[in-house]
């Protein structure tokens, strides 16, 4: 008797598809949590920045005053 089923050969370049498919979902995942991190500690830092030279003008523009 003849067996139907198809090669292990296709089922295993199937798998092998299928399991790039899945790395390069999940790295693409992780690479995109790790650039809006990074944005979001870059937007931290900035606002920081910009608070701390308000600061600093409303310091000066106060000891101008007395």
């Amino acid at each position: 008797m003849r067996n139907n089923r198809p090669s292990n050969t296709i089922i295993n370049a199937f798998l092998l598809v299928l399991a790039m498919l899945a790395i390069y979902l999940v790295g693409n995942f992780f690479f995109s949590v790790f650039q809006h991190t990074k944005q979001s500690t870059n937007e931290k830092i900035s606002t920081h920045i910009v608070q701390q030279k308000m600061n600093l003008l409303a310091f000066a523009h106060d000891s101008n005053g007395k």
